[in-house]
C-alpha cells in the first residue's frame, strides 16, 4: 500500500465499502412537518457547540488491498483544520499528518520525509467521492451540519426506526444528502451523501455518543460506493474544552527530513 493511499484514507476519511439501508417511509403530511421542524431544531442546536475536538484514536482499516489499526490521537477545529498523529505501542510518532481543508502537511517517519500539497491534487482527488468537499471535513468527521441555509426537500421515517429522516439540497454547492437523525437527542446518526443519480457517494455512521446536549460520537465508521471495506475510527479520553488557533494545525520539518512537493 502507497504512502499517498494511506495518507487519502486519513486525510478524507473516504474508505469504501457496503453502506447500510438509507430507505425512508413515508409519513402523514402532518407528521413529516414535525420531523423537518425537529431537524431544525437540531441544527440549530448544534451552532452552541464547542468548535474543537481533541481526543485519543485508534483507526481500523478493513479492505481488500490492506487491513490494519494503529493507535493516535486526533484533534480539529471549525471548519476544516484536522490534525492526526499516528503512534507506535511505545508512544512514539509513526506519522503526522495535518490540514486546513485546502492544503494538507504529512510526516512519514519512517521514511523521513515531508509530504506536502494541495488537497485538490490529483494524487488526493481520485479517492474522494463526487460532492464531497474537504472545507466541511470537521464538520463529517464529528456529525455535525456545516455553515450555512438547510433546505429540507423530504422527510420520512427510518424502516429499522432508528430514528427520522431528512434530505437535503445545497444549492450552492449542488449535491443532495440524506440524514438520520435522533430528533430526541438532537444528534446525527448516519450523514450520506448522495451522487448524481441518487446513489450513495459516502456514508458516515456516527456512534457511542457521548451523554449531554453536544455529545460527541465515540464510533464513526465510513463506507461508500468505488471499492470495498471500511475505516472505523474510536474516539476515547475528550480533552473537553481545548482551544486551538490556526498555527496548532501546521506541522515543522525536522532535520534531515527531504521535503517532496505532491502535485
Amino acid at each position: 500500500m502507497t504512502i499517498f493511499r494511506i495518507l487519502c484514507l486519513c486525510l478524507l476519511f473516504l474508505i469504501t465499502g457496503c453502506a447500510v439501508n438509507t430507505q425512508m417511509v413515508e409519513l402523514p403530511g402532518h407528521m413529516e412537518a414535525v420531523v423537518r421542524d425537529s431537524f431544525r431544531e437540531t441544527a440549530t442546536s448544534q451552532k452552541a457547540c464547542s468548535p474543537w475536538v481533541d481526543a485519543d484514536v485508534n483507526v481500523s482499516l478493513e479492505a481488500t488491498f490492506f487491513s490494519g489499526a494503529f493507535d493516535g490521537y486526533l484533534q480539529a477545529m471549525t471548519p476544516a483544520y484536522l490534525k492526526f498523529v499516528g503512534t507506535n505501542p511505545f508512544g512514539q510518532p509513526l506519522l503526522a499528518l495535518v490540514s486546513d481543508g485546502k492544503r494538507f502537511q504529512y510526516l512519514s517517519f519512517s521514511e523521513q520525509k515531508f509530504y506536502e500539497g494541495d488537497v485538490a491534487a490529483k494524487a488526493f482527488s481520485r479517492f474522494t467521492p463526487p460532492g464531497f468537499d474537504p472545507v466541511d471535513g470537521f464538520y463529517w468527521f464529528i456529525g455535525r451540519l456545516g455553515p450555512g441555509e438547510v433546505n429540507v426537500v423530504d422527510a420520512g421515517g427510518d424502516v429499522l426506526d432508528r430514528g427520522r429522516w431528512v434530505e437535503l439540497l445545497d444549492k450552492q454547492k449542488g449535491r443532495r444528502s440524506r440524514i438520520l437523525f435522533d430528533p430526541e437527542r438532537k444528534i446525527i446518526l448516519d450523514h450520506v451523501l448522495l451522487d448524481s443519480i441518487g446513489g450513495i457517494a459516502m456514508q458516515v455512521e456516527y456512534r457511542d455518543h457521548q451523554p449531554g446536549k453536544c455529545g460527541l460520537p465515540g464510533t464513526i465508521t465510513i463506507t461508500g460506493e468505488e471499492q470495498r471495506g471500511r475505516l472505523v475510527l474510536r474516539l476515547s479520553d475528550w480533552k473537553g474544552e481545548t482551544p486551538f488557533a490556526e498555527t496548532d494545525f501546521k506541522l515543522e520539518i525536522p532535520a534531515g527530513f527531504r521535503r517532496v512537493a505532491i502535485q
